[in-house]
């Protein structure tokens, strides 16, 4: 339990991160901290679909995209407003 609240810290804080990466355009950042995020943190959908977005503006595989999204989309943990 104490390192699954330290990883879900953790993650929220890439979130952080992603969300202002994005606000300045920096998707490589943003596609590497919600990928980070994710790692420390898979139920967070916010992450997955910071990473979808990455990844259509880095022109990354459309299949790619959609399972970024599809994870995203199966959780209701949201955590902002994103959906």
């Amino acid at each position: 339990p104490r390192s699954e609240a330290a990883n879900r810290r953790t993650a929220l804080i890439c979130l952080d991160q992603s969300n202002d990466a994005k606000k300045l355009g920096h998707w490589i950042d943003v596609y590497e901290k919600s990928s980070l995020g994710v790692a420390y943190d898979n139920n967070i959908p916010d992450l997955w679909l910071l990473r979808a977005e990455a990844a259509a503006e880095l022109n990354r595989p459309k299949v790619e995209i959609i399972s970024y999204v599809e994870t995203a989309l199966k959780s209701r943990e949201w955590i902002q407003n994103c959906i």
